[in-house]
């Protein structure tokens, strides 16, 4: 998804939609009965992690993507829904929150950020399960916040932040973070 600007909706297509069912037929010819999909949480959220509105999402919040690569993503886990259902192959997709290098200190680290091993084992556990057939599956931190939670921190988010982590207003206040409405999005 970080492409956006030099790559086409047609080459996004291509490479993620198209790249899987070559994936899972190869996958079915050769035999092989698992496979973990990486997914994004923007197949829910957006790009901007707002597509859904304020509210705390699971994996039961309806699809809603709003660019290309989160609709190729959520057109990969229908694929694997296919091939789960008349292939056999079991099918899980991970939809990751933000992960990668940790980030400086920003509010993000509080409710949106995984570490690079989560993401791992996350994908490990997923094919190594015999119960599973078809999943999706958000990856990332459980986040105590309730949909009146965020509806708050519109308005005022220091509240909200140091009822679940107590202190943490005044660490990031310290050192320059700006916590905005938003502390939940990038």
């Amino acid at each position: 998804g970080g492409h956006r600007e030099i790559h086409t909706p047609r080459q996004f297509t291509e490479v993620n939609v198209l790249g899987l069912q070559g994936l899972l037929e190869l996958a079915d010819e050769l035999n092989v009965r698992r496979v973990a999909f990486s997914s994004t949480m923007e197949v829910v959220i957006g790009r901007l992690w707002d597509s859904s509105g304020m509210a705390v999402v699971d994996e039961t919040t309806p699809p809603n993507p709003d660019w290309v690569y989160p609709l190729n993503k959520w057109q990969c886990e229908l694929l694997g829904q296919y091939y789960q259902r008349h292939h056999g192959i079991s099918f899980t997709a991970l939809r990751y929150m933000w992960f990668g290098d940790e980030p400086a200190l920003t509010p993000h680290l509080l409710c949106r950020f995984i570490v690079p091993d989560d993401v791992a084992r996350a994908n490990l556990l997923a094919v190594d399960r015999d119960d599973l057939a078809f999943n999706v599956l958000h990856i990332g931190p459980e986040t105590p916040l309730t949909n009146a939670d965020i509806v708050q921190s519109a308005s005022d988010p220091a509240p909200v932040v140091d009822r679940y982590w107590p202190g943490a207003s005044e660490v990031l206040r310290a050192a320059d973070v700006e916590l905005t409405h938003n502390f939940f999005w990038p």
